[in-house]
């Protein structure tokens, strides 16, 4: 009894000297911590061997050199691992945890940048860098983007990086990257200002920010150049702002803060739907849970409900006035999902098969294996950090809510088991992994509070966080696109561009913009954003059936006028039915090298002879023919 009886005293002097020293408080504890960088030098140091090694991966990976898998995973936890030590460290201050999830955070995003450094491959990206262009041209917003016509209603990201392309002289690959930077800057910072108000503690807010690295769609997804790298940034700004506002009695603070929402919310509904449809989720559920929660507190509630209702009547209007084939959209997406589960559930469904490619690649076993360990690690870190948040946070609504958003995000790890669910968990997995950061740190933190003197715990939650982000990057992204790829070779002082961007760059040259052009996806994303035509692919209109079965004359005429189509392009390549990897060199294989990757000829010939079908453009994979014949259309040029 007397054990237990100093085991919690120990707890609650260490939860008070933590407490103290993340308000600015004069404490022992913070007395030893230095308050200067500490050894933030010598982590970046140590670091920037990690971006070393994943730029050799890169470089290696292009010349198909062996070991190249080695050296990426080794960048990766060079760059993790001495970031993770440091900050589960008690003796660290509050500036030094800033700098190192900083430092962290931009060493990733330069990860995506070595990925892709000359030019926006992603196939977000070439949607967006479309819509980019037309503002450019037009002078004006929501220009036609045939290819994700709801993406064109939402020109925030367009907006902001024009803007800088306009007034500095760069071009729009150069201007993305820096409006990204700065949202992966705003981030970071606002979830570490944000976990600091919740818990009270810099140490639990530095490892929360450092777990929030391990979502899957970290590394690549979120910082790309698309519209929710933007927009989540400003919304979990919009969080801490309002977190800062309900703690604070400065009543200028309180004003500051609140026109800063108001200025954020409006900013996010035009830059990106699900975003804001998050943000207006977030702020109903806390303005329930505040009200819950007034009968047996005596804080004051901030005005949740009426920054509630703002951003769900600004949300609302904007969809219905502006963005209103959004919700068609987004039906559509969400439907097939929670369709798949039940259908999985019932015995309708077939299981997607995990860490299994849609070419029917199996990842390694020891991929497999770090995979489900992360998964584990999860949902162990969640009932540590749910029992250590009940015991000390469980009257603070944010905290409620941030758990809530861990236990929904355990939910949505069944829609994986499904191919149209995989898609709705992998997108909301950086909305809802908020929580899980939290509360994994939270229950970390108070481990070690509970057993000060074991060393060991530091080493532990490194490997663990390894796992967490290994694992992460192995859940959201195809092992054939983690290492950069060939976009462009030098081959006897010539140099060399895909299939795909060499026939976007002669129709522009030749033909003109805005033509429309029916083609595989990957090239559809080529034609339409370095090509600037109006490409036409998937399965709407039957455009999948009319390129890749045989079908009458008629028939092909009746969608090429549907349609309103001037050209049409063959890919013979299969790969190219994939929108990211089919934009790059394709490698050659043995598989290939058989034609077992190619389209049968007689799939890839069947419009040569065609009368008013005319072969205009032949790279030897792809084929562009002249379809205005039938479908009565002329050029733009």
């Amino acid at each position: 009894m007397e054990s237990l009886i100093k085991v919690r005293n120990n707890l609650r002097k260490a939860s008070q000297l933590e407490e103290t020293h993340s308000s600015g408080q004069s404490s022992a504890l913070s007395a030893q911590r230095t308050p200067t960088l500490g050894r933030l030098p010598e982590v970046v140091l140590w670091s920037s061997f990690g971006l070393l090694s994943v730029a050799l991966a890169f470089n290696t990976a292009i010349a198909g050199t062996a070991w190249t898998v080695l050296f990426y995973w080794l960048g990766l936890l060079l760059i993790i691992l001495p970031v993770a030590y440091r900050l589960f460290s008690v003796a660290v201050s509050r500036q030094e945890r800033i700098g190192l999830v900083v430092f962290l955070g931009l060493s990733l995003y330069l990860v995506k940048v070595m990925h892709s450094p000359y030019m926006f491959t992603y196939s977000d990206e070439l949607l967006h860098i479309r819509n980019a262009v037309n503002i450019l041209e037009s002078k004006a917003l929501f220009g036609e983007n045939t290819v994700l016509p709801v993406s064109a209603y939402y020109p925030g990201l367009e907006t902001v990086t024009t803007a800088i392309t306009s007034l500095s002289g760069l071009n729009l690959f150069t201007s993305g990257l820096l409006v990204i930077g700065v949202a992966r800057l705003v981030i970071i910072l606002s979830l570490y200002l944000l976990f600091e108000q919740v818990s009270h503690s810099s140490r639990v807010a530095g490892l929360a920010v450092l777990i929030y690295t391990a979502n899957s769609n970290f590394l690549y997804w979120s910082a790309q150049f698309s519209y929710e790298s933007l927009a989540l940034p400003l919304g979990i700004l919009v969080l801490f702002a309002l977190a800062k506002q309900g703690a604070s009695k400065d009543k200028q603070m309180k004003t500051g803060l609140t026109l800063l929402m108001l200025l954020m919310i409006p900013a996010i509904i035009v830059t990106h739907h699900v975003t804001s449809y998050g943000l207006v989720t977030f702020l109903i559920v806390l303005s329930i849970v505040y009200s819950f929660l007034q009968t047996n507190t005596k804080r004051e509630q901030p005005n949740t409900w009426g920054l509630a209702l703002a951003a769900g009547g600004l949300t609302l209007t904007w969809m219905i006035l502006v963005a209103e084939p959004t919700r068609v959209y987004l039906y559509q997406i969400f439907q097939q999902a929670f369709a798949s589960v039940i259908q999985l559930f019932t015995g309708e469904g077939v299981r997607r098969a995990l860490f299994t490619s849609t070419a029917g690649t199996i990842a390694p076993l020891w991929e497999r294996l770090v995979g489900i360990s992360s998964v584990l690690l999860i949902m162990i870190g969640v009932p540590l950090g749910l029992f250590a948040a009940w015991k000390r946070k469980r009257l603070d609504p944010f905290a409620v809510v941030l758990a809530t958003a861990a236990l929904l995000y355990l939910v949505t790890l069944g829609f994986r088991f499904t191919g149209a669910g995989w898609e709705v968990a992998n997108r909301t997995s950086e909305f809802l992994f908020v929580g899980i950061a939290f509360l994994i740190a939270f229950g970390f933190v108070t481990l070690q509070l509970k057993y000060p003197r074991n060393r060991s715990l530091s080493f532990v939650f490194a490997g663990c966080t390894a796992i967490l982000v290994v694992g992460g990057v192995i859940a959201g992204w195809p092992p054939a696109l983690r290492l950069s790829q060939p976009l462009v070779l030098a081959v006897n002082g010539t140099t060399i561009q895909p299939q795909g961007l060499e026939a976007s760059n002669w129709m522009l040259v030749n033909h003109g913009p805005d033509n429309r052009i029916i083609a595989p996806p990957s090239d559809a994303l080529l034609m339409l954003s370095y090509g600037r035509q109006q490409a036409l692919t998937g399965r709407i209109y039957g455009i999948k059936d009319l390129l890749t079965t045989l079908h009458t004359p008629e028939w092909q005429a009746d969608i090429l006028q549907t349609v309103q189509a001037h050209f049409l392009v063959m890919d013979r390549r299969l790969i190219s039915w994939d929108g990211m990897l089919g934009a790059y060199f394709s490698p050659i294989t043995a598989s290939q090298a058989v034609g077992s990757d190619f389209s049968p000829d007689k799939i890839f010939t069947m419009f040569d002879g065609q009368a008013k079908l005319e072969r205009i453009f032949d790279s030897g994979d792809i084929v562009i023919y002249d379809v205005g014949g039938l479908s009565s259309v002329k050029p733009t040029k």
